[in-house]
């Protein structure tokens, strides 16, 4: 029924991890402490 919005969520859920890791990585030092959450 909902595979669909599943696969676009789990989609959106994969890219927003790696622009948040690219993003880590890019700004190094305390300024951005982004630990867990969304």
């Amino acid at each position: 029924m909902g595979g669909d919005e599943q696969s676009h969520r789990y989609r959106a859920h994969l890219r927003d991890r790696l622009q948040r890791q690219r993003h880590r990585r890019g700004q190094r030092g305390p300024q951005y402490p982004h630990g867990g959450g969304i």
